[in-house]
């Protein structure tokens, strides 16, 4: 199956991926001395991976395909303009080697065998996760990764530029904490929270929902909701988006 046709015929978007690889002819070299069984084994695996780098190439998203040495073998369009890597750069390395990437604490997220691959590996489920990667020129990006696969399979992530979210979240958390640290200068309204209450009421502000904010302070679930409900009705308000836009209108940002 061609890397960049689909079913009926029709061409995908473009993927640009290698015709064979060094992995590949190893492969294929191998199966030769193993039998038509196996031989069948490997040519069902270069379909999968063919299929899943076409398949990549139809998502608006950054997209790259890494095979089980985690090399990459795919890498279309949207991830060239994210970046600002061409495949020819990156087809045939290793993805920690390309991304590098890290977490807000500075971490190294992206390694060999990465927490992410091994996972996919055993057969769990990957949750999407935000890491700060370097674009070309050095420019630093957060970057938000889905991934998909399967145990000893080709691994398809899927990513795209959050950094302009991160930069909004950050000033409108910082923006908050010290407004709120600062209740003397806020309307009544704001002046009858509890310091609990403001805290509650910055986190929302960033959008976390009540199973977030009860993991942020280490509180139940319950608890956190009973503090959404008094901060509403000591705002006056009916839905959290009111609270938070009724704080910021109400003093929040007086200097």
């Amino acid at each position: 199956m061609d890397g960049n046709r689909c079913g009926g015929g029709r061409s995908c978007s473009p993927m640009m991926t290698p015709g064979r690889t060094a992995a590949t002819g190893d492969r294929e070299r191998g199966s030769g001395n193993r039998g038509n069984g196996n031989r069948g084994s490997a040519a069902e695996r270069r379909q999968v991976l063919s299929w899943i780098s076409s398949l990549a190439g139809f998502t608006g998203d950054g997209a790259f395909v890494v095979d089980t040495s985690q090399r990459i073998v795919a890498w279309n369009r949207a991830a060239e303009a994210t970046l600002g890597v061409a495949a020819g750069e990156v087809v045939g390395r290793r993805c920690h080697e390309v991304f590098g990437g890290r977490d807000e604490t500075g971490n190294r997220v992206c390694c060999p065998r990465c927490p992410l691959f091994v996972m996919v590996q055993q057969g769990e489920r990957v949750a999407a996760r935000d890491m700060i990667v370097t674009a070309r020129g050095g420019e630093v990006r957060w970057v938000n990764f889905s991934t998909l696969g399967a145990p000893g399979g080709p691994v398809l992530h899927l990513f795209r530029d959050v950094t302009n979210l991160h930069a909004r979240t950050h000033m409108a958390d910082e923006f908050l904490l010290g407004r709120l640290r600062a209740p003397e200068r806020h309307s009544p309204a704001l002046l009858s929270l509890t310091p609990r209450e403001r805290e509650v009421l910055s986190l929302l502000a960033r959008g976390l929902g009540t199973r977030e904010i009860a993991a942020a302070l280490f509180i139940s679930r319950l608890t956190a909701r009973n503090h959404v409900h008094h901060i509403l009705r000591k705002l006056g308000t009916r839905t959290r988006a009111e609270a938070v836009a009724l704080a910021f209108r109400n003093g929040l940002g007086a200097s």
